[in-house]
């Protein structure tokens, strides 16, 4: 019987060793609802509800996490500089417009005037947008998951990070 429970002993820490050296990679996915980290290799710690409504509250905060997908291969992602040009409110047409024509074209400023391009496949070099907001498709990363370069992101930031394409059209910017 001490053999027994000396043995269950061993592999609780042995599981326990290999389980603390396996590193932890996030990557944060974004969509209407805001942002949060996926996948099975991402912990969640329990919080008590009004403490996680307070973190969901403060934002879209998205802090640099290296991604295990291959195609996304291990990049960081995060909060990059504010698009040249561009004002410092409202300025997500604005922003796109310098990623993709170099200049701020100040008729692409309101995101429902990018839907005057034709519809597309996603793929990197494409714009999705939405009635009041768009973004640069940088690179699909999934079936319905893209890696965005993505202004006016929320409190006024400029990121590149997953992005869902649900509610979504993609269009071509070179179509018209």
């Amino acid at each position: 019987m001490r053999a027994i429970l000396l043995a269950c002993g061993i592999l609780v820490t042995a599981a326990q060793a290999v389980e603390a050296k396996t590193p932890r990679f996030a990557v944060i996915d974004c969509d209407m609802r805001g942002c949060r980290p996926i996948g099975p290799e991402v912990q969640q710690p329990k919080q008590h509800h009004r403490q996680a409504k307070r973190q969901r509250d403060r934002g879209h905060k998205v802090s640099p996490v290296v991604s295990r997908d291959a195609s996304v291969k291990a990049r960081t992602v995060g909060i990059v500089e504010h698009p040249q040009g561009c004002p410092r409110t409202a300025f997500c047409g604005c922003g796109v417009a310098v990623k993709v024509f170099g200049k701020p074209i100040r008729d692409l400023w309101l995101a429902a005037n990018w839907f005057r391009f034709k519809s597309a496949q996603a793929a990197a070099g494409m714009v999705a947008v939405r009635r009041h907001h768009v973004f640069f498709i940088l690179e699909v990363v999934g079936r319905d998951k893209v890696l965005a370069y993505d202004p006016n992101s929320g409190h006024h930031q400029t990121r590149i990070h997953l992005r869902s394409l649900a509610g979504y059209r993609v269009v071509d910017p070179r179509s018209g």
